[in-house]
């Protein structure tokens, strides 16, 4: 994955920004959990602060991710792909290409007995499966009080829901727009000062 950092660090203006970027300027694998996941981090910060420039560069590199049965990383690639295509400088010929990239799980033929797993790959989706679980780890973080938990929680719930809509493919006006509901409530939630700290 080849992502210009240095053009991203122009628009870094948060202290943890400025921290992430220097990590990923210095060395980045998108095979290294590591490097994973100062990237989501980066990206999640990006996000809530609408700074929306740097996914110019981001959304084409991830784009030309391809899926390889490695579901760590794989579902560094769905959360990353759920904020981008929540955000305004998404372009409709990129919301197709990451429905296409969604898809490609399911056409590809498992070299590990997980063929069920791929074959239901849209269905675990569109059951809100995950949805469902992220709601849950939202309510568990308010209930705890962890202020920091809840921060990762919803931005979780709202990748979640924006997978499930590019899944719909503008095929379920009725769950999308359910999708764009849960998507809403935790924009607002993440612009609140409690919450927007931890960005």
């Amino acid at each position: 994955m080849n992502i210009d950092f240095n053009k991203i660090a122009e628009f870094c203006v948060t202290k943890n920004q400025e921290k992430k970027i220097s990590i990923l300027q210095k060395k980045f694998s998108f095979n290294n959990s590591k490097s994973r996941e100062v990237l989501t981090d980066l990206i999640s910060s990006l996000f809530v602060n609408e700074i929306y420039e740097p996914f110019k560069i981001i959304i084409p590199a991830i784009l030309q991710v391809k899926f390889e049965e490695d579901f760590e990383i794989w579902g560094d690639v769905e959360y990353i792909l759920g904020l981008l295509n929540e955000s305004p400088i998404i372009s409709s010929d990129q919301k197709k290409q990451s429905f296409e990239l969604l898809k490609s799980v399911t056409e590809y033929k498992s070299q590990k007995g997980a063929q069920e797993g791929l074959d239901n790959y849209f269905a675990r989706h569109l059951s809100l499966y995950f949805v469902e679980e992220g709601m849950e780890n939202v309510k568990e973080s308010i209930e705890d009080d962890d202020l920091e938990l809840e921060y990762f929680m919803r931005l979780g719930l709202l990748s979640s829901a924006s997978v499930v809509k590019i899944i719909c493919n503008s095929t379920n006006d009725l769950l999308e727009k359910q999708m764009s509901e849960i998507i809403l409530k935790q924009i607002q939630a993440l612009h609140e000062e409690k919450l927007l700290k931890y960005s």
